[in-house]
């Protein structure tokens, strides 16, 4: 039986459980803590992804241009909600990303799915992105339409209804914990500490991301962040949900603190040069949102500056330099990237100023 690996979230891999479970195709769902590296067996995805294409030579080409889409939106929304300052931007997100709605409405019309009358690879992923904005805004879909019933007819259909009412399913988390894979504690605490200042996005998983911060952080060495977030799970409402394994660590963290703690090294702002914490994606001098690095989670860099060959999304060059000596795959795209095909990006303005993509 082929095995789909991936970590214990949606993330990437939730388009590829509904398509698989869609087709009818047994899979091994294998998924992995925080530290295991995950491994695809890619040949029953690739088999079933070579047959919903598209039948007609305009959802060919449909098909390959939502899929195109699906991953510029889905960047989107992988910047908003890891940025620690989530709450202060997230609703002129939800207020911008009304006219990328509005494009996929008009776009899908009247035809069942985003390609035409057949379904295709591309209706997965668009599905998935549609209902986790459906997750942090109820009601975002009400003044479109046509993206609702696409919603409402995915779910209906019989084989990811079945899905989705198994023990199977997977309804959250949504998004992965980084880092602590490689080993790099320092670059997972920073990224979780991000995550759990905005825990109130995830009332589902709160305790699960707690403990995982409280323990990267001691891992780390951020004594008093580990702290802070320890004290935090010792509340009444979360201490009888922590993870058995981790409760007497976290009980002796709080019974004996330890307020020690390294400074975040301070870098650039790309836009200003202000001085600002690396994993800080808002500088507080020129109020820009700052583009990620893919590969670290921090902001990126002017002069350390690179992009993904097949998806063109920003990197810290050295830090993509050194996943490549262990890895193979892009972070964000899942291509195999050649190391040497790596360059360093001298212009930097496409990615400080992107133009919004259209839909033709």
């Amino acid at each position: 039986m082929p095995a789909l690996g991936y970590w214990k979230i949606r993330g990437l891999a939730q388009p590829i459980r509904l398509l698989l479970n869609y087709v009818g195709e047994e899979f091994d769902d294998v998924q992995y803590e925080q530290g295991d590296a995950p491994e695809f067996s890619r040949d029953a995805w690739l088999s079933v992804k070579n047959t919903l294409v598209g039948k007609t030579p305009k959802e060919k080409v449909d098909c390959d241009m939502m899929v195109e889409n699906a991953m510029d939106f889905r960047n989107g929304v992988v910047r908003l909600c890891y940025n620690k300052d989530y709450e202060k931007i997230k609703e002129d997100y939800f207020a911008n990303v009304k006219d990328k709605l509005r494009q996929f409405d008009a776009f899908l019309g009247d035809k069942p799915w985003f390609a035409g009358d057949n379904i295709t690879i591309c209706d997965f992923p668009m599905y998935e992105l549609l209902d986790q904005h459906k997750l942090m805004k109820p009601g975002i879909l009400d003044d479109y339409p046509n993206l609702a019933k696409f919603v409402e007819r995915f779910e209906n259909l019989p084989k990811i209804k079945a899905y989705m009412a198994s023990d199977k399913f997977m309804a959250g988390p949504i998004n992965n914990k980084i880092h602590v894979k490689r080993g790099d504690h320092m670059k997972g605490a920073r990224m979780l500490i991000r995550v759990a200042n905005n825990i109130s996005k995830f009332p589902s998983h709160i305790v699960p991301i707690l403990t995982s911060t409280v323990i990267e952080c001691h891992r780390a060495g951020l004594k008093n962040s580990s702290f802070s977030y320890a004290a935090m799970l010792m509340r009444p409402e979360y201490r009888n949900n922590i993870d058995l394994k981790y409760k007497k660590k976290i009980e002796m963290i709080v019974r004996k603190p330890d307020k020690t703690e390294e400074e975040e090294a301070l870098t650039s702002c790309p836009y200003c040069s202000f001085q600002l914490p690396e994993t800080a994606l808002m500088c507080p001098e020129c109020k820009n949102n700052l583009p990620y690095c893919i590969v670290t989670g921090r902001h990126i860099v002017n002069d350390d500056l690179t992009a993904c060959p097949k998806c063109d999304f920003p990197a810290i060059f050295s830090e993509f330099i050194k996943l490549l000596e262990t890895e193979e795959n892009c972070p964000m795209c899942s291509e195999k990237i050649i190391k040497e095909n790596l360059q360093k990006v001298t212009d930097i303005n496409k990615y400080l100023h992107p133009e919004e993509g259209t839909i033709e």
